[in-house]
This record gives structure tokens, C-alpha cells and sequence, in this order.
């Protein structure tokens, strides 16, 4: 049987990705073939390598969630990968990008350790320096193609650790609230800001021809818990930063607006940029604290 249902082709840089619907899995077996339309045509320079090539299936069946594909190339056999990568973004069987928010949340974790060498007890980075370093280590790191991901019902897991950098920049002790420590380094939540990048990139899918999505129709919605990114996106009215601040208002529990910049004291050293955050937050190693933590 030779396949050569190649519907769907995007090519960037040196990746390249194929893709076709099917109803069956015997419908995507067999010998990859070059008749017009397979892969033998899409790349007639740079014919791809057996050996540096995966397929994978996208489907809801759990049932087979265990079933690999059975596709040759040139005569061998392809590798069934279960969470391949394209582009850094780690895709699942039912595209809920389980794994990918698993890995970004290690790799928040590692840089978050790299960013506590920089405090301590009685030293430590200036505040400004902490903040700046948190948004290129980890902020960066958790944002990576968030508009793919973001309607993702495991995001939780990238949030735990944006938190836990939230808390070294500032200083706080666990018990304190989240919604009490980004205003204080002011930098808006991660949901926000996910959301944001989502809007920001649906206007570059309506006004930008070169975007692969530009003109795109999408498909009836046939199931409630598929968020598509045409569905759940719109298109920016402003700059993205007006977005974001829009969104951060409106979340926010207090009366302040976000200013996006630290609050006071991020001039003093670090010991005393800690000591004013506990005290705004009203969570510190006091005695009551420590009696309820059961350490008195």
C-alpha cells in the first residue's frame, strides 16, 4: 500500500511537518510513496532521512491510545513517537499539551534555582536586578509559544512554578497570596499575559498575509471541550500593553490600577526590599505565624 496523503504541509527553517486526516487506522499504513502530492515531492532537494523522521496520530480514541503507526520510507520503518516536538513545542496524542507544561514547568524550576543564588539572608541583588533577571530566565521561558498552549486545562503546572518566582524576586513566604505578589514586582499574572499573546497573535493572523492562518475559515465546533485558537481569540483594539492592563484591572481584587513598575523601596538592599514586602502582605516569620505553623 503506498500513502500518499499529504493534505497539510508546513515547513520552517529545517522542520517540516506533514499531516493528513483519516477515519481508520489502517487508512495510515503502508509505504510513503512520491506520487504528486506525497511527501516524495515536498522536499525534491532534500529528500527527508528515514532516520531523523517520526509519525505520530492525534485522536481521542483512548482505547488506542497505545497504538503506534506502521509507516515505511524507503523501505524502513518510521518511528512512532507518542510526544514528538516541532518548533519546542512538545504535542500529545489529544493535543492538551500535558507534557509540554510539564517540561516548561522543569525548566522554570531550574532557572528559579539559578535566580535564588542571587538572594539571601542578610544580602543579596538589588530588587531591580532580581526582577529583570526573573523576566528573562523564567517569565521568557514560561511564555514560549503561549498562544498554542494556552487554552490547555494543565497550565496549573507552569503557574506553580511562575509563582515560586514571584516569591524569590519578592521575598514572600509561601502562606502569602499570589494575588498579593505581582503587584508588588508589578508583572501580571501568568494567565494574563498568555491571554495577551493570544490576542496580539490573532491580529497578526487578520492583518498579516504571510501568517499560515491569514484567510483561514475555521471548522464547526463538534465538541465543548476543544478550544480552538480562532475561537477563543480577538483581535487587539490597542497596543498589547494596553491588553495586558486591561485584563490585570480586572482581575485585580484591590482599587490600585497596575502601574508595571516595582513598588517602593526597590532601591534598598535586598534584606529590606524582603522585610517591607512581608509587611505589605501582612505574612512574616512573626510569632503568630510560626504558632499556627506549629513551630512554638
Amino acid at each position: 500500500m503506498s500513502i500518499s496523503w499529504c493534505k497539510l504541509r508546513l515547513l520552517l527553517a529545517l522542520d517540516c511537518c506533514c499531516g493528513s486526516p483519516a477515519h481508520r487506522f489502517y487508512r495510515c499504513r503502508g509505504e510513503v510513496g512520491g506520487r504528486p502530492g506525497g511527501t516524495g515531492n515536498l522536499l525534491p532537494e532534500k529528500s527527508p532521512n528515514p532516520s531523523k523522521t517520526q509519525v505520530c496520530a492525534f485522536h481521542l480514541k483512548n482505547k488506542d491510545a497505545r497504538r503506534e503507526l506502521e509507516i515505511h520510507l524507503r523501505g524502513e520503518r518510521l518511528e512512532h513517537c507518542m510526544t514528538p516536538r516541532y518548533l519546542g513545542v512538545t504535542l500529545d496524542r489529544t493535543l492538551s499539551f500535558r507534557q509540554h507544561c510539564i517540561n516548561t514547568k522543569g525548566k522554570v524550576s531550574a532557572r528559579n534555582n539559578i535566580l535564588r543564588k542571587l538572594t539571601g539572608r542578610a544580602w543579596g541583588a538589588q530588587s531591580e536586578t532580581l526582577r529583570s533577571s526573573a523576566l528573562a530566565l523564567c517569565v521568557s521561558t514560561a511564555e514560549y509559544a503561549a498562544p498554542v498552549w494556552a487554552a490547555s486545562p494543565h497550565t496549573k503546572h507552569v503557574d506553580v512554578a511562575i509563582n515560586e518566582t514571584a516569591r524569590i524576586v519578592t521575598g514572600c513566604l509561601k502562606p502569602t497570596s499570589v494575588n498579593s505578589l505581582y503587584p508588588l514586582i508589578d508583572v501580571a499574572r501568568p494567565s494574563v499575559q498568555r491571554a495577551a499573546a493570544t490576542d496580539a497573535e490573532r491580529t497578526k493572523q487578520e492583518t498579516d498575509a504571510r501568517h499560515p492562518l491569514h484567510q483561514h475559515e475555521p471548522a464547526g465546533r463538534r465538541l465543548r471541550s476543544r478550544k480552538s485558537f480562532m475561537a477563543r481569540s480577538h483581535t487587539l483594539k490597542g497596543s498589547i500593553e494596553n491588553n495586558r492592563v486591561t485584563r490585570w484591572t480586572q482581575q485585580l481584587t484591590t482599587r490600585e490600577l497596575p502601574r508595571e513598575e516595582m513598588a517602593p523601596g526597590k532601591h534598598f538592599p535586598f534584606a529590606v526590599w524582603k522585610s517591607l514586602n512581608r509587611l505589605r502582605t501582612g505574612e512574616a516569620r512573626c510569632k503568630t505565624n510560626l504558632l499556627k505553623w506549629g513551630n512554638v
